[in-house]
């Protein structure tokens, strides 16, 4: 009754943690920093692993990236006073960045799908997930979870760097309203798909699943060229409180569209799902234990 409701039963919950992260930049023969000297690899993507000192076992994973390259922000401090060499000339400067993490690590598994399957589900068996992280198939589709199947539009996140193309540089938004220059190394965009899929915890068996759409493309089979181009969709209407049982099976095209109303369910590719595993109450760790 409560997942009819819009409940969604919990899994553990993690240890949450933030880091201080450091690096060091040279100085230029003027004395001032030279960014260019920023850790080649910046910025850290997220995903980094911190060990615990105490238990080798438990591990905490970064959740988002590490850039030494912004600024502004307001957590981010101010660049440190100048490191001295023996003369007395500033040789270096350290910057200081702050991430969370949470007590997890990251585990991937594969299934190989065939024939389609309405509202497929795929058991992750494990009875710890804390969350999906990535779901593509074969063909390098990605896969979005959302809150429930009929959701349309779905939030996307990008982080650019300066190798990014599509931009001048990363950190260039261009020139906004007449203002100068500002730092934007993220944007967030609504995007319209059907490869979508929501995950479950199974209070009995402590695992997660994950479900797919009922969308189903029906091939066309006259022996046409055109026989692999998707021709018919087929739909599955809800039985609702009250709705007679010969309801489940009756089409439906979208409430009005002949768009994919409850999205679309995988065939013949392989779907690799990347999720974080952890938590619960031996996550925690003490201060000064992550290093």
């Amino acid at each position: 009754m409560a997942e009819f409701l819009g409940y969604k039963t919990p899994n553990k919950t993690p240890s949450v943690v933030k880091l201080k992260v450091t690096a060091t930049i040279n100085a230029n023969l003027d004395g001032t920093p030279n960014y260019d000297t920023i850790p080649a690899n910046n910025p850290f993507t997220n995903g980094l692993q911190i060990q615990s000192n105490i238990d080798s076992e438990l591990l905490f994973e970064t959740t988002g990236e590490i850039d030494f390259s912004i600024s502004g922000s307001p957590d981010t401090p101010s660049i440190s006073a100048p490191n001295l060499n023996t003369n007395g000339e500033a040789s270096s400067y350290t910057l200081t960045r702050y991430v969370q993490a949470i007590s997890a690590q990251t585990k991937t598994k594969s299934f190989t799908i065939t024939s389609p399957t309405k509202f497929l589900e795929l058991n992750l068996n494990e009875d710890n997930v804390i969350e999906i992280l990535n779901c593509t198939d074969s063909s390098g589709e990605k896969w979005y979870e959302v809150d429930y199947l009929s959701q349309e539009r779905i939030l996307k996140e990008t982080h650019y760097n300066d190798a990014d193309s599509t931009r001048g540089t990363g950190y260039d938004q261009g020139d906004i309203s007449g203002s100068s220059l500002i730092s934007i190394p993220y944007t967030l965009d609504y995007i319209n798909t059907n490869k979508k899929f929501v995950t479950n915890f199974d209070v009995d068996t402590n695992s997660t699943k994950l479900m797919f759409g009922n969308g189903l493309y029906k091939y066309n089979v006259t022996g046409s060229s055109n026989s692999s181009i998707f021709t018919t969709i087929q739909q599955v209407g809800l039985t609702l409180n009250g709705d007679p049982l010969n309801s489940i099976n009756a089409p439906i095209s979208d409430f009005g569209t002949n768009n994919l109303n409850m999205g679309e369910t995988p065939v013949n590719t392989i779907l690799t799902i990347k999720y974080r595993v952890g938590g619960g109450p031996d996550s925690n760790a003490q201060v000064g234990e992550l290093t």
